[in-house]
């Protein structure tokens, strides 16, 4: 066993979790989209429910949008995504959309938007690796 004397140790700074962001999605090396808890309940998903949902991108801009389904009003050209019991949407387009050639990215909660009578949960990139 090493003599702990010898040893200058030093606690480590807590950097900023993500988790402690609030709203955001994380995409991953697995082209996954992850929406943050607090997403969610904006979006209107319970906790563990599985749900679909409309995700549209602004290229120009690196917006990500998301949308729930209403069945009085139809997104012209949408296609719906499923949200895992966890939070996670399988869109490996995104990275492509997006013109992303990254393993990860975090996008993080930007306010709504209303359009065409749909209203948009916004999210924009701040963090690419």
């Amino acid at each position: 066993m090493k003599d702990a004397s010898t040893l200058n140790l030093e606690p480590l700074p807590k950097s900023e979790n993500i988790r402690s962001r609030g709203s955001f999605v994380a995409l991953d090396a697995y082209k996954r989209l992850h929406l943050s808890a607090d997403l969610r309940r904006k979006l209107g998903l319970a906790r563990g429910e599985m749900a679909q949902v409309y995700i549209f991108v602004d290229r120009a801009n690196k917006y990500i949008a998301f949308s729930r389904p209403d069945p009085v009003t139809l997104v012209k050209g949408g296609n719906l995504f499923t949200v895992s019991k966890r939070g996670y949407v399988y869109a490996p387009a995104i990275f492509d959309s997006l013109g992303m050639p990254v393993s990860r990215a975090v996008f993080e909660y930007d306010g709504t938007a209303d359009l065409h009578g749909v209203t948009w949960q916004l999210c924009r990139l701040v963090e690419t690796e």
